[in-house]
């Protein structure tokens, strides 16, 4: 949590005064974890969530061990806080780690992954289609990024709350960005409340 690669994220956090999520694999006992942290524009790391959902199927992630909750933060922002929690990859496929979140109080849900989106040859795209549902059946936003190719399929996205795609990047090694309407997020969530609270 306090070594060298993390830092690098921080001070470029820091520097471009940007929030940042960075993945990483942290040494614990007797496994490491599968994690992600969220870096605030100060270089602070204000979340650290550890992947719930290892895939037992996948080396060298099937050395480490499951993460056991979920946790949501305020990221101060010019649009104002913002409840920020992260799902690492293959979380995203169980409903226990997105309910969690809803139930934290997540406006918007993040999500480094590491899998084909859109071309994988036995599913298709059911991955997007889940991630449209989570964030419809919640009112939250959802970004995921993607590796593009060729170690996966690129194809990163986000959704509003309503699950419609708000943009797709290529497949491509690329930046990519979109715009989150925040004031249309709180308009959603205040219209479709029951779903907030079930």
């Amino acid at each position: 949590m306090d070594g060298a690669y993390l830092d690098r994220f921080r001070k470029a956090a820091r520097d471009h005064g940007l929030a940042v999520v960075a993945t990483f694999l942290e040494q614990g006992c007797p496994k490491p974890f599968n994690s992600a942290v969220l870096i605030n524009q100060g270089g602070d790391i204000i979340l650290h969530q550890r992947k719930r959902h290892i895939c037992f199927f996948d080396i060298p992630e099937e050395a480490c061990a499951p993460g056991d909750s979920s946790h949501v933060v305020k990221l101060a922002t010019s649009a104002g806080d913002i409840a920020i929690g992260i799902m690492i990859c293959m979380d995203r496929e169980f409903p226990d780690a997105g309910s969690d979140l809803v139930k934290g109080g997540a406006d918007i849900i993040l999500v480094p992954n590491s899998s084909p989106l859109i071309e994988d040859p036995s599913v298709g795209d059911v991955r997007v289609a889940g991630v449209r549902a989570l964030a419809f059946q919640s009112a939250t936003a959802i970004a995921v990024a993607n590796y593009p190719q060729p170690k996966d399929d690129g194809h990163s996205f986000a959704v509003n709350a309503l699950g419609k795609v708000i943009g797709m990047a290529s497949t491509k090694d690329e930046i990519f960005t979109v715009d989150i309407d925040i004031d249309e997020l709180r308009r959603i969530q205040t219209q479709e409340w029951f779903r907030r609270v079930r």
